[in-house]
Order: C-alpha cells, then sequence, then structure tokens
C-alpha cells in the first residue's frame, strides 16, 4: 500500500504582519501633523491637509485595534489599501514639508502651487473613502454583506465584491456565510480570472472552515460547489491543498449528510483530475472514506 500523504500546511515566508504594515501610515501621520503646525506657507491649505490627514490616522489606528482583536480579521483588501493610503501620505508629507519657514532662495527653487494642494486633497479624499470602506465591512450594527464600491476599486467592482463576500466568510453570520459563499460560486462560474481572484485574495480558508461546519448542510453544499468550480487548474487545487483542505475534505465526506458527500466526491474527483498531487490525496481518502 502507498504511503500516507502528508497534510503539511505550507507556511507563508517574510509576509509582514498587518499590524507592522499599519505603523508606516500611523508614522507619517504623526510627521505630517509636525510639518503642519510648523507651516509658514500656504498654512490654510497645510491646514486642510493636517485635517484630512488626522481622520485618516484615526480610521489606521481603528484597524489597527480590529486586528489586534481576537475576532476574525480579513486583512487582504486593508494590506492593498494601507499601501495606497502610504503612499499619499508620503505626497502629503513631502507638501507639507516644502511649506516649512525657507530662505529667500531655497523658497525660489521651490515650485508648487495652491493646484498642488488641490489634487492632493483628491488623493486624501480616496483613502478617507477606502478605508470608511473598510470599517464598514467590521460594523457589526449594519448586519448583511456590504457590496459598495471603494475608490481603490473603482476601476474593477469584482475585486470590491470578492473582498466583501469573503470577509463575510470570516465574520458573518451563518446566512450571511452561506450568501457570500453562494455570490462567490457565481463568481466563479462566471470566468477563470474570478476564479483566481478569490483564490489569490484568500477566498479558500473561509470556505473550507464553512465546508468543515456539520450544522449546516447548505453551507457546506454553496463551499463545496465553488471549491469544485475553483479547481480546474494545478495551481488552485495546489491552494486548497496548502490550506489543509484535504484533512477537512476527508472528515466531510465520512460526517455529512448524502447530499454534501455526493458534492464533496465531486470536488475530490475534480482535484484528482487537475492535480497529481490531488490525486494521490484522493486515493487515501477513498482508503479513509471504505
Amino acid at each position: 500500500m502507498a504511503a500516507k500523504p502528508s497534510f503539511t500546511a505550507v507556511a507563508p515566508t517574510n509576509i509582514p504582519r498587518i499590524e507592522e504594515i499599519l505603523s508606516y501610515p500611523i508614522l507619517l501621520s504623526d510627521q505630517i501633523a509636525v510639518a503642519v503646525n510648523d507651516s509658514h506657507i500656504f498654512v490654510f491649505q497645510c491646514y486642510k491637509v493636517g485635517k484630512q490627514v488626522d481622520r485618516l490616522c484615526h480610521m489606521l489606528r481603528s484597524a489597527a485595534r480590529l486586528a489586534s482583536s481576537s475576532s476574525p480579521f480579513y486583512d487582504s483588501p486593508l494590506r492593498r489599501i494601507a499601501a495606497k493610503v502610504s503612499g499619499n501620505l508620503e505626497k502629503s508629507l513631502t507638501l507639507t514639508e516644502k511649506c516649512l519657514r525657507l530662505s529667500i532662495l531655497r523658497r525660489f527653487f521651490t515650485i508648487f502651487s495652491p493646484a498642488d494642494f488641490n489634487k492632493l486633497f483628491l488623493l486624501l479624499d480616496s483613502s478617507v473613502a477606502d478605508m470608511k470602506w473598510f470599517l464598514s465591512i467590521y460594523d457589526a450594527s449594519n448586519g448583511g454583506i456590504d457590496v459598495s464600491l471603494p475608490p481603490i476599486a473603482s476601476r474593477d467592482p469584482i475585486l470590491s465584491w470578492v473582498w466583501s463576500f469573503i470577509a463575510s466568510l470570516h465574520i458573518g453570520q451563518l446566512p450571511d456565510k452561506i450568501e457570500a459563499a453562494s455570490m462567490l460560486l457565481y463568481l466563479a462560474k462566471d470566468n477563470d480570472r474570478n476564479k483566481q481572484m478569490i483564490v489569490d485574495e484568500g477566498g479558500v480558508l473561509p470556505l473550507l472552515k464553512l465546508l468543515k461546519d456539520n450544522s449546516s448542510p447548505g453551507g457546506q453544499l454553496a463551499a463545496s460547489s465553488t471549491l469544485f468550480h475553483l479547481s480546474n487548474n494545478e495551481e488552485r487545487v495546489q491552494s486548497i491543498i496548502d490550506d489543509l483542505g484535504i484533512p477537512i475534505i476527508i472528515q466531510t465526506l465520512n460526517t455529512s449528510s448524502m447530499k454534501v458527500q455526493i458534492g464533496v466526491c465531486n470536488l475530490i474527483a475534480k482535484m484528482a483530475e487537475h492535480c497529481p498531487l490531488a490525486k494521490e490525496h484522493s486515493v487515501y481518502s477513498y482508503y479513509i472514506y471504505i
């Protein structure tokens, strides 16, 4: 008999914690506040920058507190938003530092105008809207799934939907999780780009957790169907394996209703079709099942 396959997760390497990522824009915010207080030209414009940056800083600190809490936290959109916010804050710091007390010669060679501030205000407005959108996901009083569109995803609305649905899988009530899995299934059926986006944005692990939940056959069916449609190439199947999907699939196969078992069997067959390693695992799963 073949050796038992190893179900070892592949640990991510050199991925900074979200708290570390957020510390940089928070530091920039503090530096901007100092520059604004010391400004000597374009004082009113600097004051407006300071107000927007202060609002952003409060939102960043709120996100950091959420990340440090014990509740489930989905940080994929926040990582991308934080990178954009940091870039806009760097621009803010550069511009406000130009407004410090300068010699006549340095002022002559420092060429900027109110138009530069107007461009900056638009960038900061977008960052505020992005952070407001992210924090709204974690506003438990709203309920349901937030499918609003943040500026950062304005050119790719599907990305915003994927983020919202995956976030609901992490933190939503069970009905919201089932709805989110069903919506991801709808997107996955549409095209391979959506499939890859769901995987890249961290959708596999919460789908596996929903599949594992025996209290909700409806959730298990939605999760298994979505994973089935994600499993049409080797790379995405490998992502399921890397998230320790095989032990969860085996457990579900042994403990769930017949209808769920049929869906899981289809998932196993699809994974085995597209990935040699999954095929090895599926043979072992068969021995476990019988």
